[in-house]
């Protein structure tokens, strides 16, 4: 069975419990997809897109925002329709990003996140990859619907579902 085929069999299951596409899900080794749409039934649920983890270690689980999903253990990311690969860094990158879906987060966040201590030229490192991504996800990276900047006081970044 392919991820994608997998992907659409959990997105049929989830409708038939009675979610839509700005529910939020988490789902890991364990859990049954019933207890854990009860379980996103008692949190906030605007615009939160589905994320969908599934395995015991969950830094290296697929993870899938809207019409992008990303392994990040091998590189895939899938969007528009397209399968390409991305290096471990940009990568984790964007996991962050999705794992903050439709949340601000500011780029000294992202750079601690994503480089811990090791901070030498990350800031200007971490523009270059949201360029990137922007050219592997966006139908048009001049005009981003998915990794928006956020400048307000500090600058970051926002990942729209």
């Amino acid at each position: 069975m392919t991820i994608a085929n997998a992907l659409q069999g959990l997105h049929a299951r989830l409708r038939r419990e009675g979610l839509r596409a700005n529910d939020i899900m988490v789902v890991r080794d364990g859990v049954s997809l019933r207890e854990a749409v009860r379980k996103s039934r008692l949190g906030d649920r605007r615009l939160t897109p589905i994320i969908v983890f599934v395995g015991d270690e969950l830094d290296d689980a697929p993870l899938a925002v809207g019409n992008v999903w990303l392994d990040p253990q091998s590189g895939t990311l899938r969007a528009n329709g397209r399968e390409e690969f991305v290096r471990p860094k940009p990568a984790a990158v964007l996991r962050v990003l999705m794992l903050e879906a439709n949340r601000f987060v500011p780029r000294r966040t992202l750079i601690d996140r994503v480089w811990g201590g090791d901070r030498a030229g990350a800031e200007q490192t971490l523009r270059v990859y949201i360029h990137d991504l922007r050219a592997l996800i966006e139908h048009d990276p001049r005009k981003p619907e998915h990794i928006l900047t956020i400048r307000s006081g500090e600058t970051g970044y926002l990942f729209r579902g």
